[in-house]
Formats: structure tokens, C-alpha cells, sequence
């Protein structure tokens, strides 16, 4: 019987992570989770960014899965991949937005292929030739007739000048009425003090000023280093859309929109970020046993669809690991504060196309003050 073995792994690192020769900065991270998805209660790993918004869980897209899917469709089916009998799941699929035009070529390996045609030996000889600090992954009793599909991808923005550690807990409010003491980092001033270039890094992208004495932001989007190239981290607070996909494009729309405005950060405005951290081991259950239609695949099932995310974002900047397995058998102040739901979002500078986000929308995964 032939035999599929598709497996995905992405290692997506934004300033820093020191295990894969990325610029690294020397500051302890503590997770608030490490573990199953199945033991959190209110975060969700999608597979698609059509998947309706719950604005009361943190919702988190990476699109790794989708650019190793998008390669085995090239290089072994040759066309699009079909699901047999789950046509909603097969357009979901099928009608993905390929993320790879978001990633540098640089940034990413990528390959699939028979083992009885070498797959093996081209990930692994190219994996180290790109990225030699790396360690290529074990397949386990592959057998000839299997097929593996691999990707890798390392990113890196460093931000110019980290930011401003916040000394007191940080509130955050969930849709529910929930307080949540957090940690977080930013832009503020204490007893006078001086913030140098740190007040040129981010960039105020759209805002909207509900007029009230404390001149907090209704919706607005911050660019927190308008110096990183290639890549961009938008962090915004808006009103949630039906779907985490029009919440994405709302979030576009309105930054292409007030591109032309040039909204200055006031010299007393300040700007607060809640701290994450998590390690997310999470199976894409709606795939599991799924079987393919293509004739190129025929009799072929998904056996297991597992993805690992490990996320940080701090004072320095932001990191990300993924790694993702599919065996197929067969004035007065301005206060930009995300205490309340918010979107993140990380893509090319160049495009529109993100390849990781977050819809964060309680604290769960968020890091406490204490």
C-alpha cells in the first residue's frame, strides 16, 4: 500500500533566538504556558484565516502549514490538492492564500518528495546548507513509497532600541469584564525622564480619539519599529470582524487608507504592549484520516497533523517557533494601550500577506505580573 508521510516544520524567529544563529538578546523568558492546546480552555490554533473570530479567545494563525501544503500540491500532486467527501474542508484548502511571496527566499527551505527518491538526504543536506545551526528532523521508520514535505522558515526583526520595562501591573480587560495583572513594556515617561531616539522607533499607523478626558484610543495600529526590514509586527486595536480574515483585511484596508497622513506620537503619549510568551503544542483534528482525491495520491489518509508554536514578544521584540507534523498513511496624552482585545500581525514590509496571526482576546496565554 502506498504510503504518505507529510511533515511540516517552521522555525519562525523575529529578533531573536539564539539556537538557530539568530541575532539574540540576552533576557530570561518565562512562559506562561507550555503544553497541549487540549489544556487551554480559551485559545484556539486555526487552520485558516476564513475561521469565524471569537472575540473572547486568542486565536493564532501561522502560515507555515499552508506553504509546505502549497509545495506538496507543485512539486508531488502536481495540481490542487483534493479532500474526498469534506468539500468544505477541501475549499478551505484549496482556496488558502499562498503565504511563500511573504517570506524571503533566504528565509525559507522548503521540500517534498518520495523517499525512494532521496527526500531524506535533500532535506537534510539542505537544511544545514541554509541553516547549519539546525537539526534535521527524524522521520522515524519512513518507508520508500512515503512522501515527506518539510519546511523550515527563520525571520528575524530586531528592534533598534528595545523598550521601556512597565514597573506596575499592567490591567488587561477581556471582553467578559475579566482583570488580568500583566506584564508589559513600552513607551512612557517617569519623573521627566528622557526617551532619546525611542520615540522615533514606532509609527502611529491610524487612530481614532474618543473624546473623553483620557483621550483613549477607540481603534488605532502601531508599527513597533518603523526601521525593520524585510519584515513588519503590527500590533492594532479594532472592533472585530465575522471572520479573522476580514478582520486582517479591515486592519490593511485602514493602514493603506491613512498611509498618506502622517500622525506624529505626541511628546507625551505613551504606548503599552502586554508581554507574551507560550510554547503550543496543537493536532489539527479535522484533518485527521482525512483522505486524498488526487489520482497522483490516491488511497492516501492523513494520519496525524500536529503543530508546534512557540511565541514570544518582549521589551527586545518578538520570537516565534513553529514546527507542524502531517503523516499521511496511505496633545494632552495619548494613551495606546492594549489592555483590551487586540490583533497582531506579521508580515513583509513589501505585501500585504502575513504569514503569522494573532487574535488576542483574554489573558490566558499573556504573562502575569507576578
Amino acid at each position: 500500500m502506498k504510503k504518505i508521510l507529510f511533515a511540516i516544520v517552521l522555525i519562525l524567529s523575529i529578533y531573536f533566538f539564539m539556537d538557530y544563529g539568530l541575532s539574540f538578546f540576552p533576557i530570561s523568558v518565562k512562559y506562561r504556558f507550555v503544553g497541549d492546546s487540549k489544556n487551554l480552555a480559551r485559545t484556539k490554533i486555526v487552520l485558516d484565516l476564513d475561521e469565524k473570530l471569537d472575540v473572547g479567545f486568542n486565536q493564532i494563525w501561522c502560515g507555515s502549514f499552508l506553504a509546505a501544503w502549497k509545495n506538496l500540491e507543485e512539486k508531488v500532486a502536481k495540481e490542487k490538492i483534493r479532500i474526498k467527501g469534506n468539500p468544505q474542508l477541501d475549499r478551505v484548502l484549496a482556496n488558502s492564500s499562498d503565504p511563500r511571496p511573504a517570506i524571503q527566499d533566504e528565509s525559507l527551505f522548503i521540500a517534498s518528495g518520495f523517499v525512494k527518491n532521496g527526500i531524506l538526504e535533500e532535506i537534510k543536506n539542505g537544511l544545514q546548507n541554509r541553516f547549519p545551526n539546525v537539526k534535521p528532523p527524524a522521520f522515524g521508520s519512513a518507508s520508500p513509497d512515503d512522501i515527506i514535505a518539510y519546511a523550515f522558515m527563520a525571520t528575524s526583526i530586531r528592534f533598534r532600541d528595545p523598550y521601556l520595562e512597565y514597573n506596575k501591573p499592567f490591567i488587561f480587560q477581556d471582553v467578559d469584564g475579566k482583570k488580568s495583572d500583566l506584564r508589559a513594556f513600552g513607551l512612557y515617561r517617569e519623573r521627566g525622564q528622557s526617551l532619546g531616539s525611542l520615540t522615533s522607533q514606532p509609527k502611529i499607523l491610524f487612530n481614532d480619539i474618543i473624546e473623553d478626558p483620557s483621550k483613549t484610543m477607540t481603534e488605532f495600529a502601531i508599527d513597533l519599529d518603523i526601521n525593520s526590514s524585510p519584515n513588519q509586527i503590527v500590533l492594532s486595536v479594532i472592533e472585530a470582524k465575522p471572520t479573522i480574515k476580514e478582520t486582517v483585511d479591515y486592519v490593511i484596508q485602514r493602514i493603506t487608507d491613512c498611509s498618506k497622513k502622517e500622525i506624529d506620537l505626541g511628546p507625551d503619549d505613551e504606548i503599552l504592549v502586554p508581554q507574551i510568551a507560550f510554547r503550543i503544542t496543537h493536532e489539527f483534528d479535522q484533518l485527521k484520516n482525512q483522505i486524498f482525491d488526487n489520482p497522483s495520491l490516491a488511497g492516501c489518509r492523513l494520519k496525524e497533523t500536529i503543530q508546534d508554536i512557540d511565541f514570544n514578544l518582549n521589551r527586545s521584540g518578538v520570537a516565534l517557533t513553529s514546527s507542524s507534523q502531517i503523516w499521511a498513511v496511505f496633545a494632552t496624552t495619548n494613551l495606546y494601550y492594549f489592555n483590551k482585545p487586540f490583533l497582531i500581525i506579521m508580515k513583509n514590509r513589501s505585501n500585504n500577506i502575513p504569514y503569522f496571526v494573532m487574535w488576542v482576546g483574554n489573558s490566558e496565554i499573556l504573562n502575569l505580573k507576578n
